[in-house]
């Protein structure tokens, strides 16, 4: 996407202002979480993507593997809606600035991307309780934070969307700051969502398209 949309912007002044590889890689990760963390958001304030994201808050105990407990349609717009975000952004950013890249060179700009997906987001879904402190948490998302994320206390609910930077939750209102440790319960608890809760496949895979389709 990013290298079809930068094949149309038109030759500026600006080509001279070329980025650097490693400038245009931390862009692409910032631009890719900032979209992430709405995206999460999206899945969590609108009833018709909820029921597919309610898979992976099912879970009862968190593991690395939590991580890709996903309904599969969950996976499909959550991937849709940061290719075409972040693709034309990039593609912009691209043929205004380096409109010479080759797309080799624009897929390889994702590494910081693919890094973090490799090895943030594992961590994330850990069953210990790692918390950076309060000041840290402004910035980035601990392991803490996400436990948090995934409780059934009414206090968690709505909290810490982010993957890799706190900094969205913080300046959108819906970073939740750990002070000390507290006892998180893992799941849902919400009567609408006791079949996930079976943890048995069939479920899992229809129970969200039959709510989303409804009666």
């Amino acid at each position: 996407v990013a290298a079809w949309v930068a094949a149309l912007v038109p030759r500026t002044a600006l080509d001279s202002a070329a980025l650097s590889p490693l400038a245009l890689a931390l862009i692409v990760f910032v631009l890719t979480d900032l979209t992430n963390y709405w995206t999460h958001r999206l899945h969590h304030d609108t009833k018709a993507l909820w029921p597919l994201h309610a898979v992976h808050h099912s879970t009862s105990v968190l593991t690395p593997l939590t991580a890709y407990r996903q309904h599969p349609l969950s996976g499909v717009v959550s991937i849709a809606l940061t290719t075409v975000i972040v693709g034309v952004i990039f593609g912009l950013m691209v043929g205004t600035f380096t409109p010479d890249l080759s797309i080799a060179e624009i897929v390889g700009a994702n590494a910081f991307v693919v890094l973090t997906n490799m090895t943030v987001t594992n961590f994330l879904h850990s069953h210990i309780w790692i918390s950076f402190g309060p000041k840290l948490e402004h910035v980035l998302i601990s392991p803490a934070m996400h436990q948090v994320h995934h409780s059934i206390e009414p206090r968690h609910f709505n909290r810490n969307y982010g993957q890799a930077l706190a900094i969205w939750d913080w300046m959108f209102g819906t970073l939740y700051v750990i002070r000390e440790k507290e006892v998180v319960t893992f799941g849902l608890d919400d009567e609408a969502d006791a079949p996930l809760m079976t943890h048995r496949l069939g479920p899992l895979l229809i129970d969200p398209v039959r709510r989303i389709l409804g009666p």
